[in-house]
């Protein structure tokens, strides 16, 4: 929610897209992994627990490494050319120190600042490339797109469509939204490093004693297909080559069944309590979830990988604003009476509870 315009023109569309596309050639082939089938795991990772389907096969995740690759912004550190580019031969912008005007359109200035605004407020927070250090036909592209918003927004401000309902009501929204959106980044701005640090440590404290594993499986309907399954396992055949020709999950069995390091918390019990079970190299015998069935094989056991500060600072900081806005909204819920009605007028039961175990989140 950085921004709102009245229109997304083609021409910013286009440069913004060109920009993307410059720097999606240098990105390392891990972004074009984070498209691909997802496994049983990935898909049903973080669902609540419920009777009929427990939380799905995931690897507990860490704290995001913070990954040194090229971002969309990476084209931003190409150095300005001045060359003539198709029809359009401009010096590249130079960064002021103060706003300045940057177009004229009809009667309307542009300052450079709302040029630089509109064009940030296209990419994910902080990820836009620098706008004066654009190519010049890029650049053209967006002010053609800035001077085709202006001209559209003053044709329908003379249509009066600013005036209409359907305006009125979009722009009231927006600006609760905006508000307090603002609002509570004020009410977290003030958890600071040594907060962060001493939440750090007391998550290294409690991850002291906790192992991981890694673990492949092999996903079948059935447990007659899982017991043949085995029983190949048994006369040598690769656990490998099985998992990528009968596994019913197709994120994993891509990858001859491997599952990755995870934590017994973040795995269906009964896969879980099988897969800790086992010695390194050992192979299980078929197990029952809600999934179907596996047979799964122990690759390694060690102490849970525990991230540096850097690497989860950022994690840290959300928790700790998720748990701050929490504790407030319950202070603020618990002092106001709220009620729900039906169409007559009769009042219905109702819960003003948000935490997570709440009646209504129940089911």
């Amino acid at each position: 929610m950085r921004s709102f315009f009245p229109v997304l023109t083609a021409s910013l569309f286009l440069a913004t897209a060109a920009v993307a596309q410059e720097s999606s050639d240098e990105m390392t082939s891990e972004t074009a992994v984070e498209s691909t089938d997802e496994s049983v795991a990935e898909t049903l990772v973080n669902a609540e627990p419920a009777p009929a389907a427990k939380p799905a096969l995931k690897p507990k995740p860490k704290p995001k490494v913070v990954e040194v690759r090229k971002p969309v912004a990476a084209a931003a550190k190409e150095k300005p050319k001045t060359e003539t580019t198709g029809a359009t031969a401009l010096a590249p912008i130079t960064k002021p120190d103060t706003d300045y005007v940057m177009m004229r359109v009809g009667s309307q200035d542009v300052a450079a600042s709302e040029v630089r605004h509109m064009w940030e407020g296209l990419f994910p927070a902080g990820s836009a490339p620098d706008f004066t250090s654009l190519k010049p036909d890029m650049r053209d592209k967006v002010l053609r797109g800035v001077m085709t918003e202006r001209l559209l927004l003053a044709e329908a401000l003379k249509q009066g469509v600013d005036k209409s309902d359907v305006v009125q009501r979009e722009l009231e929204d927006i600006k609760r939204k905006l508000i307090v959106k603002n609002f509570l980044e004020a009410k977290t701005a003030d958890i600071d490093e040594k907060a962060l640090r001493s939440e750090y440590e007391s998550q290294v404290a409690a991850m002291k004693d906790i192992k991981e594993v890694r673990a492949r499986h092999i996903l079948v309907a059935s447990e007659k297909e899982a017991v043949d399954v085995k029983k190949q396992l048994e006369t040598s055949k690769s656990f490998d080559e099985l998992a990528r020709s009968f596994s019913k999950d197709p994120g994993s069995a891509k990858q001859g069944g491997d599952l990755g390091y995870f934590t017994k918390d973040k795995m269906v019990k009964e896969f879980a309590d099988a897969a800790f079970d086992l010695k390194k190299g050992e192979i299980s015998a078929p197990v029952k979830t809600s999934f179907g069935w596996h047979v799964i094989k122990l690759e390694d056991s060690r102490p849970v990988t525990v991230p540096t500060f850097i690497e989860a600072k950022d994690a840290l900081k959300s928790k700790l604003q998720e748990k701050k806005l929490a504790d407030y909204l319950r202070t603020v819920i618990k002092q106001t009476d709220v009620k729900l009605f039906d169409t007559k007028g009769k009042e219905l039961p109702f819960s003003k509870d948000i935490s997570e175990k709440s009646k209504n989140s129940d089911g």
